[in-house]
């Protein structure tokens, strides 16, 4: 086999256990909580849906979310990275809803302070 077909091997089946996992918690959150999580989202794409509206669950739904993560055997530790590698991202390029991030983050003790680093 060559490295092409396996690269393109892993990562479809890369791309259809994440799809299943955001198809489950989604579904999950979905019939526990009185919003519509794909209405919100504005899309019908699972993956799309949960990235799009993960900070906003961790701050309003933040029970049915961890509820959810561990249905798919996702460990808050293993959320807190993942949310944190967005926010340095967030920080890097887009930066209209940083201050919604880093409080959020703050409120829910994944991170207890950001400071600006200045170039001397």
């Amino acid at each position: 086999m060559d490295l092409s077909n396996y690269c393109d091997e892993k990562e479809t089946e890369w791309n259809n256990i994440e799809e299943n996992n955001a198809n489950k918690i989604i579904e999950y959150i979905n019939s526990k909580i009185d919003k519509n999580l794909y209405e919100l989202a504005k899309t019908n794409n699972n993956i799309e849906v949960y990235k799009k509206l993960r900070i906003w669950l961790l701050d309003y739904y933040k029970k049915e979310l961890y509820d959810g993560l561990s249905i798919i055997n996702i460990t808050k530790e293993d959320f807190y990275k993942s949310i944190i590698y967005s926010l340095i991202l967030s920080i890097t390029r887009k930066t209209s809803n940083l201050e919604f991030l880093i409080n959020v983050y703050k409120k829910n003790n994944i991170i207890k302070d950001l400071r600006e680093y200045e170039e001397i």
